[in-house]
């Protein structure tokens, strides 16, 4: 009977323990199937971010004429633009000169590194004018001559004070230009855009007064009657 009482145990023992095995093993699987469903350790963070560009804008005023933009139209995708002429002068003598008035302003939102002044259509070129029917057949180019003054001020262009102004091409000295023999048309045409006069830099918002005389020599003779010569100047500002 003690055989069959401790068989009795054994198999009850080991029953046991197959149930206890079998409980760790569903509970095992249960959690192995329940993981993924926990989340893992995270940190998150984000930043916003925008890139606008800045513009390059010229403004260009003849005299008292109506201000010219280099936006053309309101748009920068070319941003050149033909603004009115410097000079439209007839039937002039020799000896006899003339000035006219250009005020340029920054009006973009970036500082300009250079303005820079330039022939617009190089070479210079001498034609018969229409205003008469009689011409001669001399050449205006190297003998007309040109100087391009800076003002410090609007008020100091208008009384021609010159103390502290730039003298940018013509002759004279650093601040104040006068003409000069070899300060021509045809010397300034050489200065296109490949080799360009550098005005120095422009902030937003500068304003530089600059007034533009041309003169016909008193020693220009019968040659250069019924003659003309054009002026294109360009103003150039880069960042």
């Amino acid at each position: 009977m003690g055989y069959a009482a401790e068989g009795i145990r054994e198999v009850a023992v080991r029953r046991r323990l197959r149930s206890w095995l079998l409980a760790f093993l569903v509970t095992g699987l249960a959690l192995n199937m329940t993981e993924g469903t926990f989340a893992s350790f995270t940190a998150d963070t984000a930043n916003a971010g925008t890139f606008a560009t800045g513009s390059l804008v010229l403004s260009n005023q003849v005299e008292s004429a109506t201000t010219c933009l280099s936006t053309a139209g309101g748009t920068t995708d070319a941003n050149a633009n033909a603004c009115d002429a410097l000079y439209s002068l007839n039937a002039r003598k020799p000896g006899q000169s003339a000035n006219v008035d250009v005020t340029l302003i920054n009006e973009g939102n970036i500082d300009g590194s250079s303005l820079q002044l330039s022939w617009a259509t190089p070479p210079c070129t001498t034609a018969d004018a229409a205003s008469t029917i009689f011409h001669g057949a001399g050449d205006l180019c190297p003998q007309m001559r040109i100087y391009v003054q800076q003002y410090t001020s609007d008020a100091n262009r208008s009384t021609n004070t010159r103390t502290g102004g730039t003298c940018w091409y013509g002759g004279g000295s650093a601040t104040s230009c006068s003409f000069n023999a070899a300060k021509t048309l045809a010397d300034l045409a050489t200065h296109d855009d490949s080799a360009p006069i550098d005005l120095g830099p422009t902030v937003t918002g500068e304003q530089r007064f600059l007034r533009v005389y041309v003169q016909l020599p008193g020693t220009a003779g019968n040659d250069v009657q019924g003659r003309t010569v054009d002026v294109p100047l360009r103003w150039q500002l880069l960042q």
